[in-house]
């Protein structure tokens, strides 16, 4: 009986610390950013403006405002020297530090690029990050920090900044089974000074007809090695029934312009597999008919 009471007092407290305990849940964080990606391009001595538009869909958080830098590969730098000082908020002025962004707010941000006349023609790759932080004295299970980013690629050019490309690398099985997918390995490198859109697809040749898989049209970065990626589930395998001699052809366009990069490899099907179990069961089923001929 005085274990029993022992766990009913234990039992009670919890309930009473429980109903009179601050309430500990997770902060909400959703913020929405426009437009998601910026691409400018601007002749020295000029200005324009780019208005962003920052939404709260989350609970109250700190926010701030920053420029960094993007490395070639389009990833977040720490290269505070390599943020130029001709790309600048204009308002407003409060996102010089951080700021309460309440749920439900909605912030325009005005950004002035103005590179000066005789800023170097080339690509510069930016970004406007939103950066929060733990709000003091909200009782949350974690302490939640979020960045928001939206690169600006900037070129600055009086006429246009050259491209080209090669593709760096275009892999696959010569010989594959009938059966399987055919896993492509295909990476093109950004060779010119000023970043583009890749358009184009692989088109797929056989003895009895041809299928084209159009590709992701991502952005290449100048000195980037990027993957080529299908337009489908399968981003990197073709799938399908395969017998004889293929030509895989790889055919790319920059941008809209008349700069194309194409490279053809073939390989070639055979359902090997199969013809393997095949064989396995036929010399099975000859050396079983043998020893029922020829017991000993």
């Amino acid at each position: 009986m005085k274990y029993n009471k022992t766990v009913l007092l234990n039992l009670l407290i919890c309930i009473i610390l429980g109903k009179f305990a601050p309430a500990a849940r997770a902060q909400s964080l959703s913020l929405s950013l426009t437009p998601p990606l910026t691409e400018v391009m601007i002749k020295p001595g000029k200005a324009i403006s780019q208005t962003f538009t920052l939404i709260n869909n989350g609970d109250d958080t700190l926010i701030k405002a920053e420029f960094k830098t993007l490395n070639e590969n389009g990833n977040l730098s720490d290269q505070e020297e390599k943020i130029i000082p001709w790309l600048e908020i204009a308002s407003p002025s409060l996102v010089a530090e951080p700021f309460l962004f309440k749920k439900g707010e909605q912030l325009k941000l005005v950004v002035n690029i103005h590179p000066p006349a005789d800023t170097p023609q080339q690509d510069y790759y930016q970004s406007l990050a939103f950066i929060t932080l733990p709000v003091a004295g909200r009782h949350t299970q974690s302490n939640i920090s979020q960045i928001l980013v939206s690169p600006i690629l900037i070129s600055v050019t009086e006429s246009g900044l050259p491209k080209s490309a090669k593709i760096a690398k275009f892999n696959f099985p010569s010989i594959i089974d009938s059966f399987d997918s055919l896993n492509i390995d295909l990476v093109l490198k950004n060779t010119g000074r000023a970043f583009f859109h890749i358009n184009g697809q692989l088109l797929l040749k056989g003895l009895i007809g041809r299928a084209k898989y159009p590709i992701i049209p991502r952005i290449h970065l100048s000195g980037q090695e990027r993957e080529i990626l299908l337009d489908s589930p399968q981003t990197k395998r073709i799938s399908g029934f395969f017998l004889g001699k293929y030509s895989l052809i790889a055919d790319f366009a920059l941008d809209e312009g008349s700069i194309k990069i194409v490279e053809e490899k073939v390989f070639f099907a055979l359902p090997w597999k199969l013809l393997v179990i095949l064989t396995v069961i036929i010399i099975f089923s000859l050396a079983w008919n043998k020893y029922r001929t020829n017991p000993k």
